[in-house]
């Protein structure tokens, strides 16, 4: 009777402790970084195969591209030597992997149960050395397997109790769980830059027709209203002693032309600033600077420090465009009396400062409902493979930080 009860306890006790780990096992998955999944799980693999005294655990995936074909991804063994991984391959268990496709468990003490049409799958196991087997498929909310948890011994063979499978289950569904949430991450991750690619794509795009846009203003449009601005002035010379009032419409005439020419000259350079190409970012900035002094009143003051001499043009198109992205937010939305540009090159690259002691906003709320005009910074930060940080408080005014490592 005292056996017996001894025997109890130290069964409820390595119950106890098999419960403990995979609870422990189980609390590492949840909120595991993405990188750390796979190490995770070969460890986790180790840690029962000791516990249990099995020899051998692999785990089978799918891939998007084919679901209904499986690799092993995660193998642990407890023989030393090569790794059996590079030997594995599904067409060595085709009843397997239709059990599995199926979402059906298998688990056998001995190959000798298998099936007469399992014949492959009998002579491939055997040729692994394995003496007993339970493979459990991976799924998660009832769609098809994403993957094949087996566990095996290769020096005794051994039972299967149905209390022990359904805790692996519970593994495998951690597993499972977790994969799923790796891929949903790699995927996340590829259609990012995917559509990184793509904004960068229709930047260049954008600026290049800008450019286009630009010099054909510059060259064809603005240099017709100055035709016309001259062809006025010799109207003028020629009616003055005749038509007074039509010298003077004349003259009026040609001030409008000599505005809209400005106008004309100014809206081609922001499309695209040939100072930027021809003298650089600074001098860009300063002249874009004055523009916008004196159109809006605001006292405006510009700081340059330690700039080097030239940068890629990519960089400096994006330096231009996000200050003048700065600038008209300031002018639309800061109600503010000064503010101030800082331009600085460090050791690794350049750091922008935009601040305003306008009304500023809440960078919370501004976070989550960003403007256009936020987003076209951020995005043209991220596509240079820079950072951003944009505070802001109500009646505090806004700064924003930027830096852009210069690639060497």
């Amino acid at each position: 009777m005292f056996k017996l009860e001894t025997k109890l306890l130290e069964e409820l006790d390595e119950q106890l402790r098999f419960e403990t780990l995979l609870a422990n096992m189980s609390a590492r998955f949840i909120n595991l970084p993405a990188d750390l999944i796979d190490s995770e799980i070969e460890d986790a693999e180790r840690r029962i195969c000791e516990f249990l005294n099995l020899d051998l655990s692999a785990l089978w995936q799918s891939s998007a591209v084919a679901p209904d074909f499986f690799t092993p991804t995660h193998l642990y063994s407890a023989q030393e030597g090569p790794q059996p991984r590079e030997r594995m391959n599904q067409e060595q268990f085709p009843w397997y992997r239709q059990q599995m496709l199926a979402g059906r468990i298998v688990a056998v003490s001995s190959l000798d149960e298998l099936p007469a049409e399992a014949a492959r799958d009998r002579e491939s196991g055997r040729l692994f050395g394995i003496k007993s087997n339970l493979c459990i498929p991976l799924s998660v909310g009832g769609e098809p397997p994403i993957g094949i948890l087996g566990f095996s011994t290769t020096q005794v063979e051994r039972d299967w109790p149905d209390v022990l499978v359904k805790r692996l289950q519970l593994v495998a569904q951690v597993f499972a769980s977790a994969l799923a949430r790796k891929r949903a991450d790699e995927g996340l991750r590829r259609h990012e830059q995917e559509l990184s690619k793509l904004t960068g794509r229709i930047i260049y795009a954008q600026e290049e027709e800008l450019r286009r846009l630009s010099r054909e203003l510059h060259d064809d449009l603005t240099q017709r209203l100055a035709a016309l601005s001259l062809d006025a002035a010799l109207i003028e010379k020629q009616l003055n002693p005749v038509d007074p009032q039509a010298v003077q419409d004349l003259r009026a005439l040609r001030a409008n032309l000599i505005e809209v020419a400005d106008e004309v000259h100014d809206l081609s350079r922001r499309l695209h600033p040939s100072i930027l190409d021809d003298l650089g970012l600074v001098q860009a900035v300063q002249a874009e600077c004055a523009t916008f002094v004196k159109k809006t009143g605001i006292d405006l003051s510009f700081m340059p420090h330690d700039f080097p001499d030239s940068v890629p043009q990519q960089l400096a198109l994006c330096l231009y465009r996000i200050i003048q992205e700065g600038l008209q937010n300031i002018a639309k939305h800061s109600r503010a009396a000064a503010a101030s540009i800082t331009l600085q090159g460090i050791s690794d690259g350049i750091r922008l400062l935009i601040k305003d002691k306008g009304i500023g906003f809440d960078s919370k709320v501004a976070k989550h409902k960003a403007g256009i005009g936020l987003s076209s910074m951020r995005e043209r930060v991220r596509l240079v493979n820079g950072t951003i940080a944009i505070e802001s408080k109500p009646g505090k005014g806004t700064e924003i930080q930027i830096f852009i490592p210069l690639v060497t």
